[in-house]
């Protein structure tokens, strides 16, 4: 039987736990405009790179818990 406080149980209501920074790489500068915008919404913190070698010097400082790529 389950125990209510138990820390696992699952509830809609709990808070999750936070994924708040990502990384956006992005060649197209639109695209990377629009993901901005909607990860600004949902993240407390957004980077974004346009290629893979800015992307693997931006990794040296920062951890991303999110990375996307097109």
């Amino acid at each position: 039987m389950s125990n209510s406080s138990d820390a696992n149980t699952y509830s809609p209501l709990a808070p999750a736990k936070a994924i708040s920074k990502i990384l956006i790489v992005d060649d197209s500068k639109t695209d990377t405009y629009v993901a901005r915008k909607v990860a600004e919404e949902l993240f407390d913190e957004v980077r974004s790179v346009s290629n893979v070698d800015e992307m693997f010097k931006e990794l040296q400082t920062f951890r991303p818990d999110i990375l996307t790529m097109d």
